[in-house]
């Protein structure tokens, strides 16, 4: 097992915490290839999903939802390589890039748009800022 993949874990789940109330941990998983954890608690009146997957690689694969009290999506984050993205970066040249993660979010009505990449602090920042009290 990797250490730092389940330090970067154990970061996550104490600030997970520090943020949202009735935390529940669906899923942990760590080797050493990477380290998985599936989340879910309330911000205010939002219900919040995190999956987080650090890889040995140093890469980051990330979902962050929201949704409102009838469990409609208020936003999105992700870095899947979901086709529309892909096409919205790479135009008519997508298909060698299919497979590809890449960072978007997904609004309320479903558009799609491209994002930076999103880490859990500007997650909370969006989140703040954009998800009333």
């Amino acid at each position: 097992m990797d250490s730092s993949l389940k330090k970067r874990i154990e970061k996550l789940i104490t600030q997970a915490r520090q943020l949202l109330k009735n935390l529940h941990i669906h899923r942990y998983d760590v080797d050493e290839y990477r380290a998985l954890v599936r989340l879910e608690g309330k911000w205010y009146q939002y219900r919040v999903f995190i999956t987080m997957i650090y890889r040995a690689n140093e890469t980051t694969r990330y979902s962050y939802h929201i949704l409102d009290k009838q469990n409609k999506h208020v936003h999105r984050f992700d870095n899947s390589a979901d086709k529309t993205a892909i096409k919205l970066r790479h135009q008519t040249d997508w298909k060698p890039h299919q497979h590809e993660e890449t960072p978007h979010q997904h609004d309320a009505q479903g558009k799609i748009t491209l994002t930076e990449s999103i880490s859990f602090e500007r997650f909370v920042a969006w989140l703040t800022k954009n998800c009333p009290i």
